[in-house]
């Protein structure tokens, strides 16, 4: 503890003594970069305060963000609520401040306020904020499969190469096969074809955000549906994928002889596979 006070009290000094001659928006702009890098080493409580030595100098709409977006690293909600409003307030056009708020009426039980920041974000800039369409799904996805998949069709034919929803769309209707018995064959068959296609669709693309975790997936389809070969085909590739649990996964799929014994095993697998992805 001593060890790290005495090199923020260094850091301190060496930013603090030149600027005492530095032209008012100087300092601020310094300060700035100082708290910055305080943020990035995991100093959240240290960057607010020297956010706020920044506010001295400049009422202004970044430093009140950064100010938010340290308090929500700490896990302080209401501040972190309090500094994004303050971000707003001065400038309405901010729309990485309403991402922040959407995520904190979502987190805390107000999805229906949450997707309206989401899409004023949206509104706002189209562009930076498309991952906010993403966030509005997840919200809808609580409410039901269905409404989500609707939103996703929706959203996707104004942005159909966008990988992440393309992905979580496929993902949707992977789990939505599953929400079927065992019995209602045909239902099911059809929904995991529509995924299939889905999840080839995104792996046949350049650039792919999943080393081979799309092979899991699709050789996970193609067994369901009885598919030994293709699904064989598929298991070998996702086996040398670099996400070490996916490689084990997969190696376990293809030592049990390509082939899953019951709804149950299929259950754990999809489990398996939403842990998985959430640490990738």
């Amino acid at each position: 503890m001593k060890t790290r006070f005495l090199q923020v009290l260094a850091l301190l000094i060496s930013i603090y003594v030149p600027l005492v001659c530095a032209a008012p928006n100087k300092q601020f702009e310094e300060l700035m970069r100082v708290g910055v890098r305080m943020h990035d080493s995991g100093n959240y409580a240290e960057s607010i305060d020297i956010y706020k030595r920044a506010l001295e100098i400049d009422n202004n709409a970044w430093a009140w963000y950064e100010i938010g977006y340290s308090y929500l690293k700490m896990g302080d909600d209401d501040n972190a609520s309090r500094a994004f409003d303050k971000v707003v307030a001065l400038d309405p056009t901010y729309y990485k401040a309403y991402v922040q708020l959407g995520y904190l009426f979502s987190k805390h039980e107000r999805p229906d306020v949450g997707n309206a920041l989401y899409f004023k974000a949206y509104l706002i800039n189209p562009k930076g904020a498309v991952g906010s369409l993403n966030n509005i799904a997840i919200n809808l996805r609580q409410q039901g499969l269905n409404k989500a998949v609707d939103y996703y069709r929706l959203v996707l034919a104004r942005y159909p190469d966008n990988k992440l929803l393309l992905f979580n769309l496929s993902q949707i209707y992977f789990d939505k096969g599953f929400e079927y018995l065992t019995d209602e064959e045909i239902n099911k068959r059809n929904i995991l074809n529509t995924a299939l296609v889905d999840f080839e669709k995104l792996r046949n693309r350049p650039t792919v955000f999943y080393d081979k975790e799309l092979d899991y997936f699709i050789a996970l389809i193609h067994l369901v549906r009885g598919d030994r070969e293709r699904g064989k085909e598929h298991t070998n590739t996702c086996a040398k994928s670099s996400n070490a649990e996916v490689q084990s996964k997969c190696k376990k799929m293809a030592k049990n002889g390509y082939r899953l014994q019951s709804m149950i095993e299929q259950q754990l697998f999809i489990k398996e596979i939403k842990k998985i992805l959430a640490s990738s």
